[in-house]
């Protein structure tokens, strides 16, 4: 049976009359009565009554109409499911994210996605922007929110946000009741610091500040996560240099001041493999292009 004949029926059926089944088709009722008989055939089965004002279902007409009216409707989900699809609409993207994302871009555009795909599902994890590209290359990820990274070997990588660095130091610093501060006057302090080896990225984009600003890094202690970095500060073990996001986390004892030099900022970028073909990963990355726009320059 053709999904258009057994449409034909249904509307036959539901309007009791081929001329207004007609009209609803929009096809001509001789059309109309000919694709029904021709149904009748295939079946091998009477399935309306005709008169001169009406038709009425037969019994076997009335059987098929429950089940046409199911089959229709799987058929129409079915589709409905394919265009969403097309459209990235449904699926599975593998996300992976720096931990400085998690409190602004990550949320950001795990929301959007939300709105404009609810039916997507992402999967999240955090990873240092090396591990991703890394992933990324070897195809255990499909997107990447990465940070200090313009181009990558192999990758495609969109800029989405700057967002502005600011120093974390413990209430007591000397530097405490200051507004703002300049990169120079951190010269000499014991810095809370990423493994070079590990997050050698940002690492060198805060040492490279340091260094245009007159001095040298000094590392007094190494930590992987910020919360850790930031536990340090208010432990008033030394200073860190952190993105804005990072200041929605207040512990006792510590002060975030904005850093006055122009270069002072750090840039979150989306990377994925070049020819993405999936209209899911597709999706993901219109969404993020669309809700930074302009932020990154």
């Amino acid at each position: 049976m053709e999904l258009r004949l057994l449409r034909y029926f249904v509307a036959v059926a539901e309007e009791q009359h081929f001329g207004r089944a007609a009209v609803r088709l929009h096809m001509a009722q001789p059309g109309l009565s000919h694709q029904i008989r021709r149904l009748e055939h295939d079946l091998g089965a009477e399935l309306f009554l005709r008169t001169t004002r009406r038709v009425e279902l037969t019994d076997a007409g009335r059987i098929l109409l429950g089940d046409a009216r199911q089959i229709l409707a799987h058929a129409d989900r079915a589709s409905a499911a394919v265009a969403r699809a097309v459209q990235g609409e449904v699926g599975l993207v593998r996300i992976g994210f720096v931990s400085s994302a998690a409190l602004a871009a990550t949320p950001r555009l795990a929301h959007a996605l939300h709105e404009r795909a609810p039916g997507l599902k992402l999967q999240l994890d955090e990873l240092t922007t090396e591990a991703q590209l890394d992933l990324l290359r070897d195809g255990a990820l499909d997107v990447g929110l990465v940070r200090e990274v313009v181009a990558a070997p192999g990758l495609v990588v969109q800029p989405l946000l700057r967002e502005r660095l600011y120093v974390a130091l413990h209430h007591s610093h000397r530097l405490a009741a200051h507004r703002s501060v300049a990169l120079e006057q951190l010269a000499g302090e014991p810095f809370i610091v990423f493994p070079r080896k590990r997050v050698s990225l940002l690492y060198d984009h805060i040492a490279g500040l340091c260094q245009a600003a007159g001095f040298t890094l000094e590392a007094a202690q190494e930590a992987v996560q910020f919360i850790t970095i930031l536990g340090l500060v208010a432990g008033n073990a030394g200073v860190a240099i952190v993105p804005d996001p990072l200041r929605a986390l207040q512990l006792p004892g510590l002060r975030y001041l904005p850093l006055e030099d122009e270069a002072a900022t750090s840039l979150v970028s989306i990377a994925c493999r070049p020819g993405v073909r999936s209209p899911a990963v597709q999706k993901v990355l219109a969404t993020a292009t669309a809700i930074f726009p302009g932020e990154a320059a």
